[in-house]
């Protein structure tokens, strides 16, 4: 397999040795620069890795009638590195750029070998060149036959493959070298990739070559996956100053795929590795087997995690860990960069033993480390009294919320106890919630002058925790309620529900959401209003303020009846209000007597003056114009000052 950087070196290699290697028959890179010899066969499998075996192609008869029935016999002889030929029942993949292959109907069919050959037959109705190829075990060999017209005559005799690959006579007349790169050749199993193909093609002197023949591409996957599944490339491609590019849409099954591009008998191809990387084996280890339980003492856990194949599966495959017995993890639900993931337990403070089990699983794999945790000790065992509060009480569920514990330690005789114990902090949550589920609390901490505090990362689901603080054998506790307060109902309510169509009427929107308690929502949910209709809403994304969000619908200007919708919308629950316009026929123009008057008709010239400008329109009763229509201003120059010089006046009022 060669990517883009190996295989332009591969090739350049290849290029200055072409000739050597022509000259003495070898396989190479993908075609060769020299016509092949008249009726032989080739092989080859291309670049620079290790071949697993040598695929000689043969064909019955150098030419054909393209009669559509009578078939020729293309036999392709399967020998490894050690002379030996392949076993019996070895799957070879026979394609043809011509004809079809007898019994399957199609240019692509597969069968096994005897003895290391194999064997189909083909026929074509069509004339023409057929180049006919055979892959298995990631190498090709092919060879050529003519197709002629039933009484035309002999048609030119077939040629085999030279130098790597396989030549013979095809409709594009190119002799130069192939140079083919994949972005990838490494790619999931199971997911839908895309390799991207490029290439480029030059002739024997080292220029583009610019001939508009089609480079044509052929995908070869393993024995064991059947044809259909190999993925899909593309058909073909044109070659433009020297460049060709084409797309793979990668197989979903495992193994190693041979993709090639043909253009007339010279080929170039690369291998793409499709790899599971799925997990199949989950460890965890553990930096010590014994700790202290102290209540700061630390073990660091790692967590491998590697595919079939035993590498590194793809980074942020899911660890969940889970923890049975006493003590802390800074994290349970990890993800894995190179293979690996990391956590941190912290021992408990105790001074009973306690042995704990800490179990790793991806997916249905799992593995499980026990520690060993050493009681510690304290002098001077608390046997007072704890009073411990928290904030909140009532707290909302699916939500990173923190709740503050705080509590006071004092003696039998009411002082402030201040010895070397530990509060140790435990949460038990409702029956149905699992304990991975209970959120988390602070390690053990410290009792400064009889008092003490710690926090609550909260669970995310709902339902009544016990937070307890426990110092030496005495305890206290408080009960927290976690509460489900996302939007469960959504109202919307609209007054006036009837307007004018005059562009100003309006009417006042009210959207009020409640939990499913019937409570109003947290303050700054947000609802969302859309409008079916004209006019048009001053906001469209609220935010509740104790469950309440507003807004104000403005009506079009129009003469015709109609109805707008307003829907409003909170986690996906919606409500809608329809409102009704009124048409409002426009005003009738103004014809009356338009009254003008100006504060000075006489300014001085080269100075910046201001001119008021006032004036009375009435109708032509004589009363006061009230309509809707707009005063506009104009000046007129004397002759010989251009417009840029008339100064300016108001826009319509």
């Amino acid at each position: 397999m060669h990517n883009a950087s190996s295989s332009f070196v591969r090739n350049l290699v290849l290029l200055v040795i072409s000739g050597l290697a022509i000259a003495c028959g070898d396989s190479g890179t993908g075609g060769s620069a020299a016509p092949p010899p008249a009726g032989g066969t080739g092989s080859g499998s291309g670049s620079g890795t290790t071949v697993q075996a040598t695929v000689t192609v043969s064909i019955s008869s150098a030419t054909a009638p393209a009669d559509g029935a009578t078939p020729i016999t293309a036999t392709a002889v399967v020998t490894l590195s050690d002379g030996s030929v392949v076993a019996d029942g070895t799957t070879v993949t026979f394609t043809t750029t011509l004809g079809t292959f007898v019994g399957f109907g199609t240019a692509t069919a597969q069968t096994t070998t005897t003895n290391g050959s194999a064997s189909l037959a083909l026929v074509s109705s069509s004339p023409g060149d057929a180049l006919v190829r055979a892959a298995t075990f990631g190498s090709l060999g092919s060879a050529s036959v003519s197709f002629v017209s039933t009484g035309s005559g002999g048609g030119s005799g077939g040629g085999g493959s030279g130098g790597g690959g396989g030549s013979g006579g095809t409709n594009v007349s190119f002799n130069g070298t192939l140079l083919l790169f994949s972005d990838s050749n490494l790619v999931d199993a199971g997911v839908q990739n895309t390799v991207t193909l490029s290439g480029y093609a030059k002739n024997p002197n080292h220029t583009p070559y610019a001939e508009t023949g089609p480079v044509v591409w052929t995908v070869t996957g393993p024995a064991s996956v059947p044809p259909a599944d190999w993925g899909i490339i593309s058909a073909s491609s044109q070659v433009a100053n020297g460049t060709f590019s084409g797309t793979w849409n990668a197989a979903e099954q495992a193994g190693r795929y041979l993709l090639i591009a043909w253009l007339g008998s010279v080929t170039d191809y690369v291998f793409i590795d499709v790899i599971d990387r799925s997990p199949a084996s989950v460890s965890l280890s553990l930096s010590q087997s014994a700790v202290d339980g102290d209540g700061a003492s630390t073990v660091d856990l790692t967590v491998t995690v590697l595919n079939s194949s035993g590498t590194p599966v793809a980074d942020g495959t899911d660890v969940l860990l889970t923890l049975n017995g006493v003590g802390l993890l800074d994290n349970t639900a990890l993800q894995t960069s190179g293979g690996i993931a990391k956590a941190v337990y912290t021992a408990p403070s105790t001074n009973v033993g306690a042995s704990v089990s800490i179990t790793a699983a991806v997916g249905a794999l799992t593995d499980t480390a026990t520690l060993t945790v050493n009681p510690v000790f304290a002098t001077g065992p608390f046997s007072g009294a704890l009073l411990l509060s928290a904030d909140p009480l009532i707290t909302d569920a699916g939500a990173s919320n923190t709740v503050s514990l705080s509590g006071f330690a004092k003696n039998p005789d009411n002082t402030p106890y201040d010895g070397n114990d530990q509060v140790v902090w435990t949460v038990t949550g409702p029956t149905g919630v699992p304990s991975i589920d209970w959120g988390i609390v602070d390690p053990p901490s410290s009792v400064n002058n009889g008092t003490f505090s710690g926090t609550w990362n909260v669970a995310e689901q709902t339902g009544k925790y016990l937070l307890m603080a426990t110092l030496g054998s005495v305890t206290d506790y408080v009960f927290i309620d976690v509460v489900d307060r996302s939007p469960a109902s959504v109202a919307l309510s609209a007054s006036p529900t009837v307007l004018d169509a005059d562009g100003t009427s309006t009417s006042n929107l009210t959207v009020t959401v409640l939990d499913n308690s019937g409570s109003p929502v947290p303050d700054g949910t947000g609802v969302l209003l859309t409008l079916s209709g004209a006019g048009v809403l001053n906001d469209t994304a609220l935010q509740t303020s104790n469950g309440v969000a507003t807004a104000v619908y403005t009506a079009p200007s129009t003469s015709a009846n109609s109805t707008v919708t307003i829907t409003a919308s909170a986690s996906g629950i919606t409500a809608n209000v329809t409102l009704t316009i009124n048409g409002v026929a426009p005003p009738a123009p103004f014809s009356g007597t338009v009254l003008l008057f100006s504060d000075a008709n006489l300014v001085d010239a080269g100075a910046q003056n201001t001119v008021s400008l006032s004036g009375f329109a009435k109708n032509a009763n004589n009363t006061p114009y009230d309509g809707s229509d707009t005063a506009r201003w104009c000046v007129t120059r004397p002759s010989g000052i251009p417009a840029s010089d008339w100064g300016s006046v108001d826009p319509p009022a």
